[in-house]
């Protein structure tokens, strides 16, 4: 008797998540630019973002492509982001909507992570989407993408690494 009591809560608050995730945090987006959250999972691709009311959002990164996990530096590229961003407070500057996920900046007291992860060699500037950065970022991401080569520096170590596009790519 309990359990099926217990079912209607259960329900009413997987609705209101979703309500929250789905409905809401897209209608503030629709009028904010800026959204802060805590990033509660991480991949080199997307970054999950929740908030304490229950809201969740999936963010693709502005301006950088990751390795993969099962590619050369792709568990060290997602170690980096943890390091950088996972269980802080992030700043998402979102962009637009591509495929159906929202295309953002992050910034963690201001720094870009993405631009981070460039430094470190855990990421290609990815200049196919340069149009959605800002002429700014193009210029950093450009610079620090080719200091980090010429640093060889995490990924660039590789002799003759696979930008993440060309390995996807070639697996399908």
């Amino acid at each position: 008797m309990a359990l099926t009591s217990a079912w209607p809560v259960a329900a009413s608050i997987a609705a209101g998540i979703l309500f929250f995730g789905f409905v809401l945090i897209p209608a503030f987006l629709a009028h904010n630019p800026y959204l802060k959250m805590a990033a509660t999972g991480l991949k080199p691709i997307f970054v999950l973002l929740s908030c304490a009311f229950g809201g969740i959002a999936l963010f693709k990164w502005l301006g950088i492509d990751a390795p993969e996990r099962k590619q050369p530096f792709g568990e060290r590229a997602r170690q980096n982001l943890a390091h950088l961003a996972f269980a802080q407070e992030v700043t998402v500057q979102w962009k637009k909507k591509h495929r159906n996920r929202l295309i953002g900046k992050v910034l963690v007291n201001g720094v870009d992570v993405s631009l981070e992860q460039i430094k470190s060699g855990m990421a290609w500037w990815y200049e196919a989407y340069r149009k959605d950065q800002t002429e700014r970022d193009r210029t950093l991401y450009s610079a620090h993408e080719a200091e980090a080569r010429q640093s060889r520096v995490g990924l660039w170590q590789d002799p003759a690494p696979v930008a993440p596009w060309d390995w996807r790519h070639r697996r399908k």
